[in-house]
């Protein structure tokens, strides 16, 4: 069975930003960067340890201002909110046996739609297991994680997720549906693991000495979101949940296209991918992704 994507979660197949947008831009709006203009001091924050909420605040140009501000209407989830998106959501959800939990801020209602879109075309079985049970939107998490987590049987998304680059909403809401998702596939099958395990191991084996380009070795199809597709390899590659959590995004966003990239790689690089893809197919029920 294929299935369509949304333009919600469509848009991901493509670069970010385009050759115009310089890095120093996109360091700002690819991590939640908020600005402000207190009495002509042009300022802009951002995000440092979204785990804990910790930001950082800069002085800017007024260049600079105007850019990011230009960028941050294009790019973030629109501050319009409804309450009946989030009434659709959560009877959504419930119905399916996942619980919806706010934070104290208001969350945009497009947060809401994307939500229901995304889930909306996965496999029922895939929300409201044991290791899915609730959904937060808002408010921080603790430890390591900085944008989101999946706190068993919970799926966070912080205040940097729900008020940020709607692109990264949109791709942390599938990775940690799949941290969820794996937990259950390892759960339900044992050897997952060691399968998964495996194919982490052979590509390994072949990430080039420099991370600067494992990219396009390791792993050329990956999303650009946060820090873009390098920064993605690096923390997928010394980790199996982390890994898993990424192929079940790489999985639903690049579709039946992936199967096309996957036998453009090299036979070391392509048989761990392969094995990844069908393992995720499995686990889809046999539903791909147009």
């Amino acid at each position: 069975m294929i299935r369509a994507l949304p333009e919600s979660l469509r848009c991901l197949r493509e670069p970010w930003f385009p050759p115009e947008v310089s890095a120093h831009l996109q360091g700002y709006i690819r991590f939640a960067t908020s600005i402000s203009d207190r009495d002509g001091v042009l300022h802009a924050c951002r995000y440092v340890s979204g785990g804990a909420g910790t930001i950082i605040e800069e002085r800017v140009d007024a260049q600079t201002y105007r850019e990011l501000k230009e960028l941050i209407a294009r790019e973030y989830l629109p501050s319009e909110y409804s309450d009946e998106a989030g009434d659709e959501l959560r009877a959504f959800l419930s119905a399916r046996g996942v619980e919806l939990a706010l934070g104290k801020r208001r969350i945009p209602a497009e947060v809401y739609t994307t939500t229901r879109e995304a889930y909306g075309i996965l496999p029922a079985e895939h929300l409201g297991h044991g290791h899915f049970r609730r959904l937060v939107l808002g408010g921080w998490g603790h430890g390591a994680a900085r944008c989101s987590e999946f706190d068993d049987p919970d799926v966070h998304m912080f205040t940097f997720a729900v008020t940020g680059p709607r692109r990264n909403f949109a791709a942390l809401l599938l990775h940690e549906t799949g941290h969820a998702c794996f937990a259950r596939m390892a759960e339900t099958d044992k050897g997952i693991a060691d399968k998964l395990h495996g194919c982490l191991r052979a590509l390994r084996k072949r990430a080039p000495a420099s991370m600067l380009d494992a990219d396009t070795r390791v792993m050329p199809f990956a999303v650009d979101y946060l820090f873009g597709p390098a920064s993605r390899v690096e923390e997928v590659i010394t980790n199996v949940q982390e890994f898993a959590a990424e192929a079940y995004l790489l999985y639903v966003v690049r579709g039946v296209g992936l199967k096309d990239a996957i036998a453009d790689m090299e036979p070391a690089l392509a048989e761990p991918w392969r094995t990844a893809y069908e393992i995720f197919k499995e686990s889809f029920g046999g539903v791909e992704y147009s």
